[in-house]
């Protein structure tokens, strides 16, 4: 059998489901080699055992039981520290985030992964509010390339990227902006992937907006494609929605941020399409979308390239 630290996603569910290993087993070697390793690499932002354990014991009397709760059950995963989690406080890399807030939501990509029995090995480390290509912020200091110490893992998903290639767990959650996810895949050697906006629900809303997905990381392309599958289903949170379409020869977009945030956000390209929509807007839009609960209708003007 492979060790236990490189066995992808599917292959322990597979070795559960013959009963080789248990989700018991697993999380406590995992937790046993962060423990051995992380003090050179600081991939980790938060582990508590008492939690990942007691998701681990649950996870192993379902598969005793012959009843996995889902595709993912009892298998470990890691979660980025910009992505909030119930009972876990999310500090963003930052000592100026409050580390008593309330930990009560799971973004959606944690709650599906919840609701399909994953078992959460802990918080990878990411720079301050996700912002550069490398790794290292004021709270928890740098984190490092298993493959090389002197090397950065990249960023901002770099503690995943660094969690995987030195086989703390098969499974990350990421975000990528500007190359978030997929810069630390590339310098840890995993696989990382920034699906199109929509496809895994992102909430809360992003300061870099649209522009941030939330994505798989893994050391298996099998892996990511079966956390693109668990996050299918019902959503109950999505920070933004895009429609496009044409009138005449002007393209537009409209982002819809309801309910959870307070404004609706139209694009076009054509200028004085943006002329007529603030008209329109002033005039007849901001009325009806107050009795919606929104405040305030954005109006940009998207600029589009040239090769």
């Amino acid at each position: 059998m492979t060790d236990i630290h490189w066995m992808t996603a599917t292959e322990l569910v597979a070795a559960y489901r013959d009963k080789d290993l248990s989700p018991v087993d697993v999380a406590e070697y995992l937790l046993g080699r962060i423990e051995a390793l992380d003090a050179n690499i600081n991939a980790m932002a938060l582990i508590d055992a008492e939690t990942t354990l007691g998701q681990a014991r649950a996870s192993e009397e379902r598969w005793m039981a012959g009843e996995p709760q889902g595709l993912l059950d009892g298998v470990p995963v890691a979660i980025k520290d910009l992505v909030v989690s119930k009972g876990w406080p999310t500090m963003r890399g930052s000592k100026t985030v409050d580390p008593n807030q309330p930990c009560e939501h799971d973004a959606p990509s944690v709650a599906r992964l919840r609701e399909h029995g994953a078992v959460f090995i802990g918080k990878t480390t990411t720079p301050e509010f996700g912002w550069k290509g490398t790794n290292d912020n004021p709270l928890t200091g740098i984190t490092r390339n298993p493959w090389n110490l002197s090397k950065t893992p990249g960023g901002s998903s770099g503690g995943a990227g660094a969690a995987l290639a030195a086989g703390y767990c098969p499974l990350a959650i990421g975000t990528d902006a500007g190359g978030s996810i997929r810069i630390p895949a590339s310098f840890c050697g995993v696989f990382g992937l920034k699906p199109t906006f929509g496809r895994v629900a992102a909430w809360p809303a992003s300061p870099f907006t649209t522009l941030a997905h939330v994505g798989p990381m893994s050391r298996s392309v099998a892996d990511s494609a079966l956390f693109l599958n668990v996050r299918g289903g019902r959503l109950t949170r999505q920070s933004g929605r895009i429609y496009s379409g044409q009138y005449g020869h002007a393209p537009f977009q409209i982002i819809y941020s309801a309910p959870y945030s307070d404004y609706l956000h139209l694009a076009t390209t054509f200028p004085w399409m943006l002329l007529g929509l603030a008209l329109i807007a002033n005039f007849t839009w901001n009325p009806l979308l107050g009795n919606l609960g929104l405040t305030m209708i954005l109006i940009t003007l998207l600029l589009p390239l040239r090769h």
